[in-house]
């Protein structure tokens, strides 16, 4: 009887066992520091929005399917267990994502008080260190210290596995904090009228329910209750396949620069990456009439399982023709390489391809907004 009450890690005479391995699941741990993380945001009415709110759909999408899967006769046969191996990505790869986690929490406080609130419990509950950031127009988007935001970034670090003589291992968790400066920017809600993707339009507030923003800066704002529903599915079916669009187009030299960033970003993740559909080239996976060209900048085969760039072009005629097609991995770090020299010296040219034609980041934009709100 009293063997059963014990902890499965009790050892009561130290030398039946020298040694204990346990086994730490970072992703495991970090979602539920996230999940503690948004107990404290919500108690001080914290509004969530980018990564958090469109990681979780996504994730919970899937663990769904997983599920489902496990508890069908297939997944029954294949011996899969909800629980074994829930994170354990070869099981069921299709519903993988049921594992993603995001970086970083982004939340915004409507007051000082609140985000002091908030700030004080998490550091008493995880420690780490505050950051004060430039203004958002040097950080995410211009025009935001326009009306006045304040960004903070909390660096957490959460010890793993520690014990008397082990520190543990160190996972570090990372909250920006924005508040308004006055109340024109109080006004507004994130992403403050600056979206880079569809996909961070959502917000979530303590009600647990993940919506489209009111100021997401495009033509969702302007829908009725009915077609905000109807583009709210349409985009989240999308973010479940890793998919989005580029909603406005851009007029800052500097602001592009700033997004491009963001958007290389998305569509490099290494385990998941993004489809960006309204890209100014086409971005599509290997097939076999690749395989006798080489890519304009490594110079290597295309014949690898790599996604593949090519750019529109025409024949004399203005016809449509196949253009140059290159690794989408190397052209955004062709890019990437451009961006980083023009922020060096300051000097905002047009992004351009290995052809040296001018790639128009700034054209893209979503333009049949009907294709969101029709049923």
């Amino acid at each position: 009887m009293e063997a059963a009450t014990r902890s499965p890690f009790h050892i009561s005479d130290p030398t039946e066992k020298e040694t204990a391995c346990v086994d730490i699941n970072f992703l495991k741990e970090k979602r539920a520091v996230i999940h503690h993380i948004k107990s404290f945001i919500f108690t001080f009415d914290g509004v969530l929005y980018g990564g958090v709110p469109r990681d979780e759909t996504i994730s919970e999408y899937h663990k769904k399917a997983f599920i489902e899967f496990c508890r069908s006769g297939d997944g029954e046969a294949m011996g899969i267990n909800v629980g074994r191996d829930f994170w354990d990505i070869t099981k069921h790869p299709e519903t993988a994502a049921r594992t993603l986690v995001p970086n970083d929490v982004d939340v915004y406080f409507k007051t000082e008080e609140q985000a002091s609130q908030f700030q004080a419990a998490i550091k008493q509950c995880f420690g780490g260190n505050e950051e004060n950031i430039p203004p958002l127009e040097h950080q995410l988007y211009a025009g935001l210290s326009e009306t006045g935001y304040h960004r903070k970034k909390l660096n957490l670090e959460i010890p793993l596995g520690k014990t008397f003589v082990f520190a543990g291992y160190m996972m570090a968790v990372t909250v920006d904090v924005i508040t308004p400066l006055n109340h024109l920017a109080a006004a507004l809600e994130p992403p403050f009228n600056n979206t880079d993707l569809l996909c961070n339009t959502l917000v979530q507030g303590k009600d647990g329910i993940r919506r489209l923003s009111q100021n997401t800066g495009t033509a969702l704002d302007h829908l009725s209750s009915v077609e905000k529903a109807v583009a709210t599915y349409k985009i989240m079916q999308q973010m479940v396949a890793f998919k989005t669009e580029i909603p406005t187009a851009t007029y800052s030299m500097r602001l592009q620069y700033i997004l491009v960033k963001r958007w290389i970003k998305m569509m490099q993740k290494p385990k998941f990456p993004w489809n960006i559909l309204n890209i100014p080239y086409n971005i599509v996976e290997y097939s076999s009439e690749y395989a006798d060209d080489d890519c304009a900048i490594c110079q290597e085969s295309l014949n690898s399982p790599m996604t593949i760039a090519s750019f529109p072009a025409k024949d004399s005629d203005g016809n449509p023709i196949q253009g140059s097609k290159l690794h989408n991995k190397c052209l955004c770090e062709y890019i990437s390489h451009q961006i980083n020299a023009a922020e060096r010296d300051y000097e905002f040219a047009e992004l351009r391809c290995p052809y040296k034609s001018v790639i128009r980041f700034n054209r893209c934009r979503v333009k049949d907004w009907k294709k969101y709100t029709a049923f």
